[in-house]
């Protein structure tokens, strides 16, 4: 581990706490987006995504969301026409499990929710924990669609392994079947009779029904609409008024940290909230630059980015042209801009596993709490090239950090990032980086306490130097 001295542990302390924060309230992409908004909020940041982009002076700051789930936020340069963008990219999504439509199956006395699992989660991670939804909700009020955010907090649900004494298999690496073996109990179905007077007080402490308020009494148990029910308990509203949803299933224990010296961050979503987190973190803590300076987190980066809020839409590209038109430039000026701009591409990277040394690559051993880890692939699943690492490695250079290479075992093909699609839309350099974490998509990850207080020191410096690039 770095020795850092007392002045920087105690930023790195803060810093920590701060996404420890954002960590626990990230339930699902469109929370992890609101907490990032509120961090802007907090710095003063303005709110476009109602009026659009409008006319734009230097030093001015702001951010537009897209699908509630997906933000640019961005610093507007002293000199905006002729030094382009800096860019660091990230993504709100992890992967998980997804309740599908019409979910409730009852089996052998329980009561079950059907799902499908959205990008590419260690699924024995998800097993005997206390887990529950977060999502969005689409409902009618007033004669009008409306949709709200949602957050059922309590441990609602849990998948049951099945005992070592039935299953002799289990520690060989017994396959899971996803449409059998994933569908979280939610219930016992022969205590539907107290199901009515649960939901009714859901959040509170139950009562008898004389307790409920009238306008939720009317939220009669269906147990096929089990969902909406508690879920209407929950905004206050006629279960009939729920119209759809996405929800998203999540482990309810926060981040901790761990190790003997406190040296470990052990968490939900680090990849890839954490390093959100440290790209908004660092464009509000920067100074002023002559380049525009923008952190973009994407949705849907699990499921391969191609949404109208993912990192394959025109959403970030049609964002800086609608900046650099709004400061006074034209198409032309926008299209040569790009070639002045560069992009860091942040995403989570694998360290060296003490158990696994052998899956890494012979020479380099990405560690924990040493660094950000620069990514390169020979297939281009990552945008590294020499001339956009010399960038970074040179930022680097000037924070007094260290950095690290990843690449793969050459008998391992790896994952990929959205800095390859981003590149590709947006024309500029592109080095993807990241910092080093164990268990990648389990429902736990671990990293290192030290490694985001050195990126966000890192991207500090490349938002505010304006000679590097």
């Amino acid at each position: 581990m770095l020795n850092l001295t007392e002045e920087a542990k105690e930023e790195a302390k803060l810093s920590l706490d701060e996404l420890m924060k954002v960590l626990a309230a990230s339930h699902s992409a469109f929370h992890s987006t609101a907490a990032l908004v509120k961090m802007l909020k907090a710095a003063g940041f303005n709110d476009y995504t109602a009026t659009g982009i409008t006319k734009m002076e230097p030093g001015m700051r702001g951010f537009i969301t897209q699908n509630k789930s997906a933000l640019m936020a961005f610093r507007i340069g002293e000199k905006p026409l002729e030094n382009g963008f800096k860019i660091v990219g990230a993504h709100t999504d992890s992967p998980t499990l997804r309740i599908k439509p019409n979910p409730i199956i009852e089996r052998e006395g329980c009561l079950l929710l059907n799902t499908e699992v959205y990008g590419g989660p260690i699924l024995n991670t998800w097993f005997d924990r206390p887990l529950s939804l977060a999502g969005r909700i689409v409902y009618r009020k007033d004669g009008k669609l409306r949709d709200e955010l949602i957050d059922l907090v309590d441990p609602l649900l849990i998948l049951p392994n099945l005992a070592i004494h039935m299953n002799r298999k289990v520690n060989e690496g017994e396959p899971i079947i996803r449409q059998k073996m994933l569908l979280p109990v939610i219930a016992l179905a022969d205590s539907v009779e107290d199901f009515g007077r649960t939901v009714n007080n859901f959040g509170n402490v139950a009562g008898t029904d004389a307790d409920v308020p009238a306008s939720k009494q009317q939220n009669k148990l269906n147990k096929l609409k089990l969902i909406e029910t508690i879920c209407a308990a929950k905004l206050g509203c006629p279960s009939e008024d729920i119209i759809d949803y996405d929800l998203y299933v999540y482990d309810i224990q926060p981040p901790c940290v761990v190790g003997l010296n406190h040296e470990l961050l052990s968490s939900p979503r680090l990849d890839n909230v954490a390093m959100s987190f440290a790209a908004v973190s660092s464009l509000i803590k920067s100074t002023s630059a002559t380049a525009t300076c923008v952190a973009f987190a994407s949705d849907n980066e699990e499921v391969g980015s191609r949404s109208r809020q993912g990192a394959a839409s025109m959403f970030c590209r049609d964002m800086l042209e609608s900046l650099f038109l709004a400061s006074g430039g034209d198409r032309l000026g926008f299209l040569n801009s790009l070639n002045n701009s560069f992009l860091i591409s942040a995403d989570q990277a694998h360290a060296v596993h003490p158990h696994y040394p052998e899956v890494a690559d012979p020479v380099n051993h990405p560690r924990i709490n040493h660094g950000p880890v620069i990514k390169l692939a020979a297939n281009l699943s990552y945008a590294t090239d020499a001339g956009s690492a010399a960038v970074f490695k040179e930022l680097c250079r000037q924070a007094e950090a260290p950095f690290q290479y990843f690449v793969n075992h050459s008998d391992r093909p790896g994952g990929s990032t959205i800095g390859p699609i981003s590149t590709a839309y947006l024309h500029c350099p592109t080095v993807d980086i990241g910092n080093a974490i164990w268990g990648m998509h389990s429902v736990r990850e671990t990293g290192g306490v030290a490694d985001t207080y050195i990126l966000i020191k890192i991207l500090r410096n490349f938002y505010s130097n304006n000679g590097i690039i």
